[in-house]
């Protein structure tokens, strides 16, 4: 009896709930902040969408002219009005598209009060009577007439004026000389009326300014396409041999400029001003393509030629293919520049500075502070950036050096960069690949000689293997690091040093000289990026090359790192260059012991990044077996690093020992 009641107590549950109707949910429909946005130029609105978790995709349908977006977001977008006019803004979320109208004006001109012709109403034509009929011809009533309405003119609020001045016409088809037409945007109270940052400059004297654009494209072609939303005439003869065409394939109300010369772009004597005043603000975008596809062997004004231009990118490379042979003038050519971004300026093998006579704040306030780097083609254009740094503003503000790559093989810093103790010259670009850490196989020497003495060594009684191979330490006279893993094909052997096994940092070595000693490379894309344990790394050699090439900064352990290097007596001589990073290293026992051994004597320079600030303890850097009639000279780049020194020789504390350090100087 329960288990029937039971049952018939579930059936009428059941039936229960299956004859309620559950409330329909619906969900929440996105809607923008706002349908209709009014704005006046100059002027930024914010846009929103509501009731969405999506991310929203905007565009301008219509006017773009009119209108630029900025700062897009998951749900919001910035709508600066740039142009009177109208225009549309599209929102589409998922499947979803929201429209809204935007209407552009600029500011309200004066009353103007317009004279209009009196109405004129014609009089009746007066009544002829004939014998014949009575009837009186109707009156012609004429219709008034008037002055029509004129829509008044509205002059802008400000002047345009031009900086840049034409030239005598080239003999050869060309670019023209950018005007550089600019009105200055900030009253005389907010602002120093004809300061750089005060001016908006338009792009060679058309109805765009150069902060509509974004991007700059270089091409040898001057077919301007169909999508393009409007094209320029800009060669000098004006016979359309360089054309200029506009496109805004990303829909944000920003241009994508293009000038376009069959054979290649040439470009004007007066080259002043070309790509001043483009910003790109897309990520890793930059604000100029094709440079290669640009001749400036003409050119002898670049004056402000890259003025106020920025992207966020951190290197800026003109290429091997721009000719400043004839430049007399770089006056301001990289001024503002990259600002608060830029890092590296490549100049290029043809960027060649014996005919410039002005070259006044050429570099003032270029790139980010403190970290920006130019490198050049040679030691004379180096010699020549040091004589002129102050003229050219190269010290104002930022603490920088100049670079050069002679037959760029090796970077090499010039004494006068004032990188401070701890900061790298360069860094490597993130990476997780890296060298693996060095087993440090070895073997050990006899200790008894063949009459049953004990032997002596100066040296380590161990010689050890590269990287866990066959190959002695000792069997290797040069290691190079290289910014390339890719391996030649006149290679004895090669091995993959990666520490994933990935091969992204490779080995192999050669006998160019046929002695049965082998030179070594070290490669990875970029440079190779050491291991934080680096212990024995170069242990038993005897000459290592390309040391700029090894990035350091991740390394907390240097012990025993260069043991034994040039104990030989082949190399009495240690440069770590001035990419050696220690800002992270914990422990160096050890670091250099046996440096130089068999030698009388020993140079041992430190670089510029090389810091004792991280230590846990005091190391022994410098020390024998046996006592050694041996002095040297340790090189260094900070009072802070040797001052860590002498406080040795003062027997205050043992970082080397006293009695091979000849002296600790300063470079």
């Amino acid at each position: 009896m329960k288990t029937k009641n039971i049952a018939m107590i579930l059936t009428l549950a059941l039936t229960a709930g299956l004859c309620q109707t559950a409330a329909p949910s619906q969900a929440a429909t996105p809607k923008l902040s706002a349908k209709k946005l009014t704005i006046k130029v100059g002027k930024t609105a914010a846009l929103k969408v509501k009731k969405t978790s999506k991310k929203a995709k905007w565009s301008i349908v219509s006017g773009k002219k009119n209108i630029r977006l900025t700062a897009k977001k998951k749900t919001s977008v910035k709508v600066k009005a740039v142009k009177v006019g109208k225009a549309k803004i599209s929102c589409k979320i998922g499947k979803k598209k929201l429209v809204c109208k935007v209407t552009v004006y600029g500011p309200i001109p004066p009353c103007v009060v317009l004279t209009q012709s009196p109405i004129v109403t014609a009089s009746a034509a007066p009544t002829q009577s004939t014998a014949v009929t009575a009837s009186a011809t109707p009156t012609a009533t004429v219709a008034p007439t008037s002055t029509p309405t004129q829509t008044p003119i509205v002059t802008p609020n400000y002047e345009i004026k031009t900086i840049n001045t034409p030239g005598p016409v080239a003999d050869y088809d060309c670019l023209q000389v950018e005007p550089a037409g600019y009105k200055s945007y900030f009253n005389g109270d907010e602002g120093v009326i004809g300061a750089p940052w005060c001016k908006e400059i338009k792009f060679f004297g058309t109805d765009i300014w150069r902060n509509e654009i974004e991007q700059i494209i270089i091409s040898d072609s001057n077919k301007v396409p169909k999508e393009a939303l409007g094209q320029f005439d800009l060669s000098e003869k004006q016979n359309g041999s360089v054309m200029a065409w506009y496109t805004d394939k990303d829909n944000d109300g920003k241009y994508e400029m293009t000038i376009g010369q069959n054979g290649g772009v040439v470009a004007n004597v007066n080259s002043s001003y070309l790509f001043s005043s483009i910003k790109n603000e897309e990520e890793n975008e930059p604000f100029l393509v094709g440079i290669e596809n640009l001749d400036t062997s003409h050119v002898e004004s670049m004056r402000a030629m890259f003025y106020f231009s920025k992207d966020g990118t951190k290197e800026f490379d003109l290429g091997d293919q721009f000719d400043t042979s004839n430049v007399k003038d770089i006056s301001n050519m990289f001024i503002e520049m990259g600002e608060g971004t830029l890092k590296k300026i490549r100049l290029g093998a043809k960027f060649d500075v014996s005919k410039v006579e002005k070259q006044s704040g050429a570099f003032e306030y270029t790139g980010k502070p403190y970290e920006l780097y130019c490198y050049v083609k040679d030691d004379a254009t180096r010699q020549w950036f040091i004589e002129h740094a102050e003229d050219m503003c190269w010290y104002i503000g930022f603490y920088t050096s100049w670079d050069y790559k002679p037959g760029y093989n090796d970077y090499i810093v010039n004494e006068q960069s004032m990188g401070l103790a701890g900061m790298p010259i360069r860094t490597h670009e993130p990476t997780d690949n890296r060298i693996m850490a060095e087993p440090a196989k070895y073997t050990e020497l006899p200790s008894k000689d063949e009459n049953g003495y004990p032997i002596s060594y100066v040296t380590d009684a161990k010689r050890y293997y590269f990287f866990g191979t066959e190959i002695k330490r000792d069997d290797i006279e040069e290691l190079t690091i290289e910014t390339s893993c890719k391996v030649p094909e006149e290679v004895l052997g090669q091995f993959d040093l990666s520490e994933k096994q990935n091969g992204s940092v490779m080995a192999w070595y050669t006998d160019k000289d046929k002695d049965g000693l082998y030179e070594m490379t070290i490669g990875q894309e970029g440079g190779v990026v050491a291991n934080p344990n680096c212990c024995y790394l170069f242990c038993d050699l005897s000459q290592i090359n390309g040391m700029g090439n090894l990035y350091t900064s991740g390394v907390t352990d240097m012990s025993y790192m260069f043991l034994d290097y040039g104990a030989n007596g082949k190399n009495n001589a240690l440069d770590l260059e001035d990419n050696f990073d220690t800002s992270n290293v914990k422990r160096m026992d050890g670091m250099f012991a046996h440096l130089g051994a068999y030698s009388e004597y020993y140079s041992l320079r430190l670089g510029k990044a090389f810091t004792f600030k991280g230590l846990e303890k005091v190391p022994l850097l410098i020390y024998y077996n046996t006592p050694m009639d041996l002095r040297g000279t340790v090189y260094v780049s900070s009072d802070e690093v040797r001052d860590y020194i002498t406080k040795t020789i003062e027997g205050q504390s043992l970082v080397m020992y006293y009695e091979v350090v000849q002296e600790v100087r300063m470079f």
